[in-house]
Formats: C-alpha cells, structure tokens, sequence
C-alpha cells in the first residue's frame, strides 16, 4: 500500500476534502501548505505577513517561505500521509524529494466551471479545517461545523474573479508537475468532477494498487 501521497490540481478539485477522508481512512497525516501558512497569517508572524500579500491576490507564496514551513512539519510526521497543495513548482518538487518520499502523486482532473462553482460554495471551519461545499457537501446543520460546532467561514479569496487568477496561475506555475511525476512512474489521475464518494473510491483503490 502507497503511504506517502501527493495531491495535485487546480483550486476546487476537491483536494482538500479527499486529503480528510483518505487521511482519516487510513490513519494518514494531512500535511496541507495553506492551512499553515493562513494560521501563520492569524497569528501574525513574520513569515504569515509576507504570506499574506501573496494569498490575498491569489498569486503563489514564494518558495522561501513555504519550504521552510514544510520541511518543519515532515520533519514531525510519522511515514504515513498526505501532502496537499504542495508541491506547487518544478523547484518545489525537487526541494521535496531531497526531505521527503513520494510513493504516488494523485492528479485531480476537473473543468474550470466546476472548480469555480465549487471554491465559490466553499465554507470552512476555522477551527479544525474542514471543508464543506454547501450545494456538493453541505454541513448537517445549515452553517455549523460536524465536528465541533464552530461557524463556518467563507474565505475572502473565495471569489469567482480571484478563483479564476488562482486557476490561471495553477495551469501556468503547477500543470507541469503532472508530467514531472508522470515521467517517474509515480502518477495516478482521478476524474475529479464526479461524485465526492466516486473520487474517493478512485483514490482508494490507487492507494492499494501494487
């Protein structure tokens, strides 16, 4: 079974939903670059206002800052898990495969208005990181985390205009990390415009593919 994961693909593929349920699944970590770096920006660290100029235009954060971030929580993660939203540059990749190994690195593959339509309904809460979608994966209760209860928030970068840039920037800066793991053998695309529970059954059975 692969343990070590890499999730890729454009803002709105469901990456982040599918990195909670396969990690949880499996009892892998869930290593996720924006989560860090947007409770560096609450805290107000040094490293979170440089982030802050960067994820607020939708553009994205300087290798400099990420990769230190990265390379720290690896660091103090067992050999299980899931890395999402990284690496996001060729640079990026290499930087990772020099700290870390990747048995596979799994492609979301979705069209544009469907990613749009999504990061638009997008809530999440800023308590434990769940992601909810309030038309493809609503919360049980109507603006409440299942979890814990905390309200739910709508990013202020979940926008159609900063959404689109995102998605421009992705298919400019990321697109070519699908051929750099495809040419190592380490590629597993899923059609991520399906069914929330059709993209994880793909996943799984990638994760348990020989």
């Amino acid at each position: 079974m692969k343990t070590r994961l890499v999730f890729l693909g454009p803002p709105g593929a469901g990456k982040g939903t599918q990195a909670l349920l396969i990690a949880g699944k499996y009892s892998f970590s869930r290593i996720a670059t924006g989560d860090i770096l947007r409770e560096a920006i609450t805290r107000e660290t040094a490293l979170g206002r440089r982030a802050k100029d960067f994820m607020d235009n939708g553009a994205l954060v300087p290798d400099d800052i990420v990769n230190e971030i990265l390379r720290e929580k690896i660091e103090s993660t067992g050999n299980g898990y899931i890395i999402d939203g990284y690496p996001r540059t060729i640079p990026q990749a290499d930087f990772l495969s020099g700290v870390a190994s990747v048995d596979m690195a799994v492609y979301f593959d979705a069209p544009e208005d469907i990613l749009v339509q999504r990061i638009v309904n997008r809530r999440v809460c800023p308590k434990c990181n769940a992601v909810y979608n309030t038309s493809e994966n609503p919360p049980k209760t109507s603006g409440k985390c299942d979890r814990d209860g905390s309200d739910l928030v709508h990013r202020s970068d979940d926008v159609e205009e900063i959404t689109r840039e995102r998605i421009k920037t992705f298919w400019q800066k990321t697109a070519p990390l699908v051929d750099y793991y495809f040419r190592r053998g380490l590629l597993a695309k899923v059609s991520a415009g399906r069914t929330l529970e059709e993209v994880t059954a793909e996943i799984e059975q990638a994760i348990n593919s020989s």
